[in-house]
């Protein structure tokens, strides 16, 4: 073999540096080209992984929507509810007052029929108006726990309707 000349050297190892350069970008690009490929290969699992999360998130907002008609239907009910509820009870209150007055009326026009029976017939009077009595003592309070009853009938039914 022939001596290599100088400038032939100096183009060997140009084309040695360069082959090795060019491996090292050969080298280099397939680094990169893996690179890509996983962050591809990521990004497809992320783009799955929102599609699923966007899915799931339509389903709970329905889910959501069916809840908040649910709620405000039971709230309209409970509403409702409860205005029948005061109304009955004040309903109930008035009865129970109306009873209380009429059973003091009674009383009051029992007394006036007994005054005008004595008037008219003072020896039935007598023995009617001690039967009466005893009737009256058994089944009605005396004047205070009447009154009293009044009173609490009456103080129910302003609280109910103010």
């Amino acid at each position: 073999m022939r001596p290599l000349s100088p400038s032939s050297m100096k183009e060997a190892e140009e084309l040695d540096h360069l082959t090795h350069e060019n491996q090292q970008l050969a080298s280099e690009s397939k680094r990169l080209q893996s690179e890509l490929g996983a962050a591809l290969n990521e990004r497809k699992l992320d783009y799955r992984q929102l599609q699923g999360d966007r899915g799931a998130c339509s389903r709970l907002e329905e889910a959501i929507g069916k809840q908040q008609a649910w709620s405000s239907r039971a709230f309209l009910k409970r509403s409702r509810s409860k205005r029948r509820s005061l109304a009955l009870e004040k309903s109930r209150i008035a009865d129970e007052f109306l009873g209380h007055s009429l059973k003091y009326e009674k009383k009051g026009f029992d007394q006036m029929l007994l005054e005008k029976q004595a008037a008219v017939d003072p020896p039935m009077h007598g023995r009617w108006a001690q039967r009466t009595a005893v009737r009256e003592q058994d089944k009605m309070p005396d004047n205070r726990t009447r009154q009293q009853s009044h009173s609490r009938s009456r103080e129910l039914i302003r609280s109910t309707f103010r």
